[in-house]
C-alpha cells in the first residue's frame, strides 16, 4: 500500500470513529459458505499470509543483549529468535538438524542450544559445533548441517522474520527520524530513545541491533513475561 493511500484510509477510519458509522456497500452480499470452511482455501491463505510474507515477531527489548533468545510459535512454524555475540539479531528454524527436536524452549540467555534428543549442539551462529559419535557422520559434515536460517530483520526496534527460507527481507515502513515534522509534512515521526549499553557506545538507532536494558516492565509499568536464564 503506498503512502498517500495509508493517509486516505486513515483519514476514512477517523471519520467512521467520529461519526460512529462504518463502511457500507450500496448492495447486499451473500458470503459462499465454503470461503469460511473450505481447507484449500485455508492453507492457501496461511501461506501467503504467515509463510511468504515478513511477521513482526517482537520488539528489539525482547533480546536485550547477546545470548538472549526467546521461541515463536504462534505463526505454526517452530522459530527460535536470537541475539548473537555481534549484537546481531537472527533466526533460525527451531528445528534439529538430526532428528526433528527442538532445539530450545520458552526463552532466556544461552550460550548455545543443545538438542534433547541426541546432544547436537548448535552456536548462536546456528552452526552445528559438536554432535556425539562424529565418526559416524563423515558424509554429513558439520557445516552442512547448521540450523536452517530464516529471513529475519530488524527495523525500527522491531523484529521481523519470514517463517520461510529464502531472500533477504526489505522492508520499507515510510518512517523518517524524530525531528521538525515540517522536514516530512505529511509522514508519521518515528521517535526512537537511545540507550547506554553497559561497557559500550549508546545504541537503538533505527533498523540497528541494539543492546537494550530491559527492567521487565511494559510502559503502563506492569510485568512482562520474564525469561529464565538457561545455558548449554
Amino acid at each position: 500500500m503506498q503512502h498517500a493511500e495509508q493517509i486516505a484510509v486513515a483519514k476514512r477510519l477517523l471519520e467512521f470513529i467520529e461519526t460512529t458509522s462504518t463502511a457500507t456497500s450500496p448492495t447486499s452480499y451473500q458470503q459462499p459458505i465454503t470461503e469460511y470452511i473450505a481447507p484449500t482455501t485455508a492453507a492457501l491463505e496461511q501461506q501467503r499470509l504467515f509463510r511468504d510474507r515478513p511477521l513482526c515477531v517482537g520488539l528489539s527489548r525482547d533480546l536485550p543483549r547477546a545470548g538472549s533468545y526467546q521461541t515463536h510459535d504462534l505463526s505454526g512454524v517452530p522459530l527460535l529468535l536470537v541475539r548473537d555475540p555481534d549484537l546481531q539479531f537472527r533466526a533460525y528454524l527451531n528445528v534439529c538438524r538430526h532428528r526433528g527436536a527442538r532445539v530450545a524452549e520458552k526463552c532466556g540467555e544461552a550460550r548455545g542450544f543443545t538438542c534433547p534428543y541426541h546432544a547436537w549442539a548448535y552456536g548462536l551462529d546456528g552452526a552445528l559445533i559438536a554432535r556425539p559419535d562424529e565418526g559416524s557422520f563423515t558424509d554429513a559434515p558439520r557445516s552442512a548441517h547448521s540450523l536452517t536460517a530464516l529471513p529475519a530483520t530488524e527495523v525500527a526496534g522491531m523484529l521481523w522474520v519470514r517463517p520461510t527460507p529464502g531472500p533477504a527481507i526489505s522492508l520499507e515502513l515510510g518512517l523518517h527520524p524524530a525531528g521538525d515534522p515540517a522536514e516530512h509534512p505529511g509522514k508519521p515521526r518515528l521517535v526512537h530513545r537511545l540507550h547506554t549499553v553497559p561497557g559500550g557506545d549508546r545504541a537503538g538507532t533505527a533498523g540497528g541491533a541494539a543492546q537494550l536494558p530491559d527492567d521487565g516492565r511494559r510502559s503502563d509499568g506492569t510485568p512482562r513475561r520474564q525469561c529464565v536464564a538457561a545455558g548449554r
